[in-house]
C-alpha cells in the first residue's frame, strides 16, 4: 500500500458543512418516512401548559457564550444603540412560524428571515455586544423572558397573514408552536427580551411587526389564459390513455393498474409559452413600474419609528421563566454528528450555522485486490476536531432534535444515516433551515477559498498515473452549486407559499453535493457527474384550510425540489442535459427512442405493485429494471409511486466509447446522465429519486463540463457577492464583505480627444484577493490551468480585457430584479400547484401529476442560459 496524494483543505459549506458519503437513508419511528424523501410535518396541537411541563421535564438550564463575531461588527455599526438595534431587527427581518432557537442570530442576520426566538435571540446578543463596547458606563441588564403572550385575532392575522382559524391552528401546530384558543383570542408560548435603560423596564419582542398586503394580479390565472382543464385536454392530445378496470399486458394477478401513455410534450409547452407570454404583455401594459410583490402578491413589514417601546403591544402573563445567559439547550435546535470512531460532536444548529465544517480525507490507493481505505480529519471552522480516522464506511450519521414538544416531543426529530465509502471529498453536504435567502451564498463565498483542489487516481498493476486527475476535487464548484440550490429552493417555496395562498416552512435541509465518476480506464474516470441529494423536512398549510390546496402545496414543494436539484447543477457545471425527475419524464414523453407503446407511466402501490413490477423493462445499461429496484423501497413503506415503464430515461447519450489505455480495447460504458426515475408521494413525505452511473441519488445532477472546461467552474458572474451580499459595507476602495482592495490608476496611453468613441485609451485595474479564482492548486511543478482574463494570476487586468459570456441566472428568474424575468416562473409554478392534488381517481390523479412535473421540465430550460454578461477589465453587467 502506498499514499499516493493528501486532499487538503476539503470544500466546506456553511451551517453544518461538507461530507464524504455516498448516499443518506433515514431512520424513524414512522415505516412510512424511513426513506429519502422530503418529510412533510403535521403535529398535533400542543397547549402552552403542555407544552411548559414537557420543557421543565427537560432541563431548563441557561448556558453561557461567547459573541460571535458578526453579532459584535452589526451592534458597532447600529452605534451601540438599542433603539437602533431594535429598529434594525423589528423593520429588517422576516418571520418564519416556527417554535424555538433554530439557525440563531447569525443566522438571522446571514438570510433576514427566522424564527420569533430567532429574532429575540438576536436583539439579545446585540444589546450585550453593545454592552460590551460601552463598557461600565451603561448595562442593559438583557434578559430572556419564556412565558404565555395573548394576541387578538387581528393581532395574528396582522402578524403571521393567516385570517382562517382552522388553517392559523395548522400553521401554529405544523410549526412546532403550543398555542390555546380562547373565542378569538390565541395564547402562545412565547419568548421576549426585557432590558432596563435608565430605570425603565422595555420588554421587547422584534418579531411582532404589522404588515401590509399587496394582494398581486387577483385574476392571474385570466391574464395568463390558464385552466387546470383546458391545460389537460390540450397538453394531452389525445394521447393520455389508461386501464383502470383492466390489468396491464402480461400481468400475473388482474390487479387494476392506472396507466397514462406519454404526454403531448409539444403541446403542454406551447401552453406554457403562451401563459408566460401573455402574463409579461400584461406586465408590460397594466404594471410597467410595480415589483414582483405586486405581481403575484406579499406583505411588507410597516416601519418602527420613534421611541423604544415599553411593551410589545399584546398581552404578556407573568413568565413562567427567565433566563440571563443563552437560551437553554431543550428550546434550541440540536444536531448530533458522528463520524466515524470518534466522540459524536452534540452542536446545537445556531452555534454552527455559518461556520464551515469538513472532512479532510487522504487516499490510500492499495496493491490490487486489497481493501481501498481511506483516512480523513474532521474540521470544524479551519480547527481539527478528530485525528486521522480511517474505514469510515456508512458510520457517518446527523441526528436532528427540535425543540418541538409535539408527540412526546418527537416531532421531525430524526436521525440521517451515511452510507458508502468516504473517497477523497468526491462528496460533500451542508446543513440549512428556515428561510435559505442568496445571501447565504454570498456570505459562504466571502468566507471561502476559491481553490478547486483535484484528485489523483493510481492506475492498476502500479502504474503511475501521467497527470492529477481533476475529478473529486472541485471544492468550490460544488459549494456553490450547494449554495445556488438552497438560494433558489427558498425563493420557490416563496413563490408557491404566496401564488398557493399558504405558509411553507423549512425544518431542516441535509444538502449532499456529489461527484458520481464514470470510470472509463484503470487510471482515471472518464468524466464524473456533478449531483445533488437532499433531504429535509417542511410543514405547508394553505390559508384556505381546504385539503386539497394544502396536500398542492405538499406535493409542489417536493417537485420544486427535484427540479432545483438537478437545475443548480446546470447552471453551474454548464451540464449539456441535467438529471432530474422532471427533465427525464419529459424527455420519456417527447424525443424519446422508445417506442409509442412503451412510453408508459404507472401509478403503482403495494396492491398492485405485483403487477406493475413486471411490466418495468430491464433496459438499463447495467442490465436490470432500475427502476423496479427505486421503487421497490417505497411501496415497502407505504408511499405511492409514479414509475414510468423504461429504466433507462435521459436526455444524453445511450453510451459513450472509450479506449482503455491498458487494455487497448475500446469499451462501452452508460452515458453518465441516463438511468431510471420515480416519484413517490404519501401524507408524510415526497421524494423524487433518480439513478447516475449506477448511483441512487434522491435528487438530481449533470455532467460536470468543468473537467473538460476549468475556465467554466464557476459560471454566475464574478460580481456575485455585490448583487447579492446586501449586508455588506464598503469604505473608499475596500469591499468589506470580501476584504478585496482595487485599485484603478489614470490612463496609461489615451488616443484621440474628449470621451469615448472620440478618444481611445489603455487603462489597468487592480483586485487584490482574487476571490473568484479559476484555478486548481498546483499539485506539481506547474499549474494546471492558468487563468487567461488577467496578466496570469497577479489580479491585474485592463479595459481592454472584454467579452461577452453565456450565464445561468436561475436566481433572477424569481423576479428579484423585474417581475418581466419572473413570468416563466410563475406560470410552471401556477400549473404546479393547480394540478398536484388528488383528483377523482387513481387516473385522473395520475395525468394531472404527470401534466404538473412535465410543466417543470419545461421550467427547468429557462433557468439555463437566461443571460449574458458584458466583462470590460473589472467592470462587468
Amino acid at each position: 500500500m502506498r499514499v499516493l496524494r493528501t486532499l487538503t483543505q476539503c470544500v466546506m459549506g456553511v451551517v453544518a458543512g461538507f461530507f464524504s458519503v455516498s448516499a443518506f437513508s433515514q431512520d424513524h419511528a414512522n415505516a412510512q418516512t424511513a426513506v429519502p424523501s422530503l418529510v412533510i410535518g403535521d403535529a398535533p396541537a400542543v397547549t402552552p401548559a403542555n407544552a411548559w411541563t414537557y420543557f421543565q421535564g427537560l432541563g431548563l438550564t441557561s448556558p453561557t457564550r461567547t459573541t460571535d463575531a458578526l453579532v459584535d461588527r452589526t451592534a458597532s455599526a447600529l452605534g451601540d444603540d438599542p433603539t437602533r438595534i431594535y429598529a434594525f431587527v423589528r423593520n429588517e427581518i422576516e418571520v418564519v412560524p416556527m417554535f424555538g432557537v433554530q439557525k440563531g442570530a447569525r443566522g438571522c442576520l446571514i438570510d433576514k428571515a427566522c424564527t420569533p426566538f430567532d429574532q429575540a435571540h438576536l436583539l439579545a446578543e446585540l444589546l450585550r455586544a453593545a454592552d460590551a463596547h460601552n463598557g461600565s458606563s451603561i448595562n442593559f441588564n438583557t434578559v430572556y423572558e419564556l412565558g404565555d403572550a395573548t394576541f387578538t385575532l387581528t393581532q395574528m392575522t396582522d402578524w403571521l397573514g393567516v385570517s382562517n382559524q382552522t388553517a392559523l391552528n395548522e400553521v401554529l401546530a405544523d410549526g412546532g408552536i403550543p398555542y390555546s384558543v380562547s373565542g378569538s383570542n390565541y395564547t402562545l408560548l412565547h419568548m421576549i427580551v426585557r432590558i432596563t435603560l435608565s430605570g425603565t423596564t422595555y420588554r421587547l419582542d422584534p418579531s411582532f411587526k404589522s404588515h401590509t398586503v399587496r394582494a398581486g394580479i387577483s385574476n392571474l390565472d385570466t391574464v395568463m389564459g390558464f385552466s387546470p382543464a383546458s391545460f389537460m385536454s390540450t397538453g394531452s392530445g389525445g394521447a393520455l390513455s389508461g386501464a383502470s378496470s383492466s390489468a396491464p399486458i402480461g400481468a400475473t394477478t388482474g390487479q387494476p393498474v392506472p396507466q397514462v401513455a406519454a404526454l403531448n410534450r409539444a403541446n403542454a409547452r406551447a401552453n406554457l409559452q403562451t401563459y408566460s407570454v401573455n402574463l409579461l404583455n400584461d406586465i408590460r401594459n397594466n404594471h410597467a413600474n410595480d415589483d414582483i410583490e405586486d405581481i403575484v402578491g406579499g406583505r411588507d413589514i410597516v416601519p418602527f419609528q420613534g421611541t423604544l417601546p415599553t411593551s410589545p403591544g399584546y398581552t404578556l402573563a407573568t413568565p413562567r421563566a427567565t433566563f440571563s445567559n443563552d437560551v437553554p439547550l431543550a428550546l434550541r435546535t440540536q444536531t448530533t454528528i458522528t463520524v466515524g470512531s470518534a466522540t459524536p460532536f452534540a452542536w446545537t444548529l445556531d452555534e454552527i450555522y455559518g461556520q464551515e465544517l469538513a472532512l479532510i480525507p487522504m487516499q490510500i490507493f492499495p496493491q490490487q485486490g486489497s481493501p481501498d481505505p481511506v483516512q480523513y480529519i474532521f474540521y470544524r471552522d479551519g480547527q481539527a476536531m478528530t485525528g486521522w480516522l480511517t474505514g469510515a464506511s456508512g458510520s457517518l450519521s446527523v441526528a436532528f432534535n427540535h425543540p418541538y414538544a409535539a408527540n412526546g416531543g418527537a416531532y421531525l426529530d430524526r436521525t440521517l444515516l451515511g452510507e458508502g465509502y468516504f473517497h477523497a471529498g468526491a462528496i460533500q453536504f451542508l446543513i440549512g433551515a428556515g428561510r435559505m435567502t442568496a445571501d447565504f451564498g454570498a456570505y459562504l463565498e466571502a468566507r471561502s477559498s476559491g481553490e478547486e483542489g483535484y484528485v489523483s487516481i493510481q492506475a492498476t498493476g502500479g502504474e503511475e498515473p501521467p497527470d492529477p486527475s481533476v475529478t473529486g476535487g472541485q471544492r468550490a464548484t460544488k459549494r456553490r452549486y450547494a449554495a445556488s440550490f438552497v438560494s433558489q429552493f427558498g425563493s420557490a417555496l416563496e413563490m408557491a407559499s404566496t401564488l398557493g395562498h399558504g405558509t411553507i416552512v423549512v425544518h431542516d435541509l441535509l444538502v449532499t453535493a456529489h461527484t458520481v465518476p464514470m470510470t472509463g480506464s484503470s487510471i482515471s474516470p472518464m468524466t464524473t457527474l456533478g449531483a445533488l441529494s437532499v433531504i429535509g423536512a417542511i410543514s405547508a398549510n394553505a390559508h384556505t384550510a381546504l385539503t386539497a390546496d394544502t396536500q398542492s402545496l405538499r406535493r409542489a414543494s417536493g417537485a420544486l425540489l427535484g427540479v432545483l436539484e438537478g437545475s443548480a447543477i446546470e447552471q453551474n457545471l454548464d451540464a449539456v442535459y441535467p438529471v432530474s425527475v422532471a427533465t427525464r419524464f419529459d424527455w420519456f414523453s417527447g424525443t424519446s427512442e422508445h417506442s409509442s407503446t412503451n412510453r408508459r407511466f404507472y401509478w403503482a402501490n403495494s396492491a398492485n405493485w405485483a403487477d406493475v413490477s413486471g411490466q418495468i423493462q430491464s433496459d438499463g445499461y447495467y442490465g436490470w429494471a432500475e427502476s423496479r429496484t427505486l421503487a421497490q423501497p417505497y411501496i415497502a413503506a407505504g408511499y405511492t409511486v409514479i414509475v414510468p415503464r423504461s429504466s433507462y430515461l435521459g436526455p444524453g447519450l445511450a453510451e459513450v466509447i472509450t479506449c482503455n489505455p491498458v487494455g487497448g480495447a475500446e469499451c462501452a460504458f452508460p452515458g453518465p446522465e441516463r438511468g431510471a426515475a420515480i416519484i413517490a408521494i404519501s401524507p408524510t413525505g415526497v421524494a423524487h429519486v433518480v439513478t447516475a452511473q449506477n448511483t441512487r441519488l434522491k435528487g438530481g445532477g449533470g455532467t460536470n463540463d468543468a473537467e473538460a472546461n476549468p475556465t467554466r467552474i464557476f459560471s454566475i458572474p464574478e460580481d456575485f457577492l455585490e448583487r447579492q451580499f446586501t449586508a455588506r459595507a464598503e469604505a473608499y476602495n475596500v469591499d468589506m464583505a470580501t476584504g478585496a482592495v482595487t485599485y484603478t490608476p489614470p490612463p496609461d496611453l489615451v488616443v484621440g480627444e474628449g470621451g469615448y468613441p472620440y478618444s481611445l485609451s489603455f487603462q489597468r485595474s487592480y483586485r487584490s484577493g482574487a476571490p473568484y479564482q479559476r484555478d486548481y492548486p498546483d499539485p506539481g511543478p506547474r499549474p494546471l490551468h492558468p487563468r487567461q482574463e488577467r496578466f496570469g494570476d497577479s489580479g491585474w487586468t485592463s479595459n481592454w480585457m472584454a467579452e461577452a459570456r453565456m450565464q445561468n441566472e436561475g436566481q433572477r428568474a424569481f423576479g428579484e430584479q423585474s417581475p418581466r424575468e419572473a413570468t416563466d416562473t410563475i406560470a410552471a409554478i401556477r400549473v404546479l400547484l393547480a394540478l398536484s392534488a388528488d383528483q377523482g381517481s387513481d387516473l385522473a390523479t395520475l395525468q394531472y401529476q404527470l401534466g404538473a412535473i412535465h410543466a417543470l421540465g419545461w421550467w427547468s430550460e429557462q433557468l439555463s442560459n437566461n443571460a449574458i454578461q458584458i466583462v470590460q477589465g473589472d467592470d462587468n453587467r
